[in-house]
């Protein structure tokens, strides 16, 4: 568990993050999402000591993080950044095993993993001899997620991890990442300014406006809320929104009736929109020209199948 307890911090009398404060939980995926120049970033640097705060605390597990060993605090973080971040002239295995070499970790023990890593991320070891000029982007970006996490660690922090793929691309590694089982008990922090993809990846999402926490929620909260920063930040048009994946815990089903109020229609795929109606106590929904879908365990098992198809 990762606590923010009014952190700020400053640059030359320029107040850049005011007030900032959540808990994250272990294992969670947690976005902070923002345009350029929010602040987003700079939380993310303060997470390993990159940046200190000016004020404030931060608590890793029950420790301040002034009073862990900086060298101690990375061994138990990884970094992702934009396209992997490999050194050119090392090849893809030892790129991954890096971490553990600067460890000075047995060579037996460092070898065993780093070939565990390349079959978790979809590649065979033909590839460990290859340099990261030979590589796609997809290919680059899993290795730079192998490389971050060979250390094992408690927290992955992701700098637009994905910002750097064409669309299809992109599409594919976040479909990618949220299939990467392995990552389950690791606690993710991702930066983000796509709010499509802090909405598909997180469990929750930060939006930061001008250094403050503007609006922290899941993505059905993301999507409901009056919030006018939120508001802004996706378009007046709710109904025009797409978003590629909900999760059903996020979903309050509970509904016998269609209810009545605050519509809004979520384009899941460009040929199949899916109504939700959305009250205090209630849920309801359609799919396509099926037409309504009613009943708590109706709901459930429609909207679970829809789901499943699309992923």
């Amino acid at each position: 568990m990762i606590t923010f307890d009014s952190v700020s911090k400053s640059f030359d009398e320029v107040n850049v993050l005011s007030e900032i404060s959540f808990t994250i939980s272990q294992g969670e995926t947690f976005c902070l999402l923002g345009k350029s120049g929010s602040g987003k970033t700079t939380i993310l640097k303060l997470f390993n000591k990159l940046l200190l705060p000016t004020s404030g605390k931060i608590l890793f597990g029950d420790e301040p993080l002034e009073q862990i060993n900086t060298y101690e605090l990375r061994k138990r973080t990884g970094y992702v950044i934009q396209s992997g971040g490999l050194f050119p002239h090392l090849k893809i295995g030892e790129n991954i095993a890096l971490p553990m070499q600067l460890q000075k970790k047995p060579k037996e023990a460092i070898q065993s993993r780093v070939r565990d890593l390349i079959h978790l991320i979809g590649l065979d070891e033909s590839y460990l001899d290859r340099y990261p000029d030979t590589l796609s982007g997809g290919q680059l970006q899993r290795v730079g997620i192998a490389r971050a996490i060979v250390n094992q660690p408690e927290l992955l922090l992701l700098d637009e991890p994905f910002s750097a793929l064409d669309p299809i691309l992109r599409e594919q590694m976040q479909n990618e990442f949220l299939q990467m089982t392995f990552l389950k008990d690791v606690t993710k922090v991702m930066v983000t300014h796509d709010l499509a993809e802090a909405l598909k990846l997180a469990d929750r999402t930060c939006l930061i406006d001008r250094g403050k926490i503007a609006f922290i929620g899941t993505p059905i909260e993301f999507l409901t809320t009056n919030n006018e920063a939120v508001k802004q930040y996706i378009g007046q048009d709710l109904n025009l929104f797409r978003i590629r994946q909900l999760k059903l815990c996020d979903l309050n089903l509970t509904a016998d009736h269609p209810a009545q109020d605050n519509h809004g229609q979520l384009m899941l795929s460009p040929k199949t929109p899916v109504y939700l109606a959305l009250t205090e106590d209630a849920t309801h929904f359609k799919i396509g020209a099926d037409g309504p879908v009613s009943g708590k365990e109706q709901l459930k098992s429609a909207f679970l199948q829809f789901i499943s198809n699309m992923i």
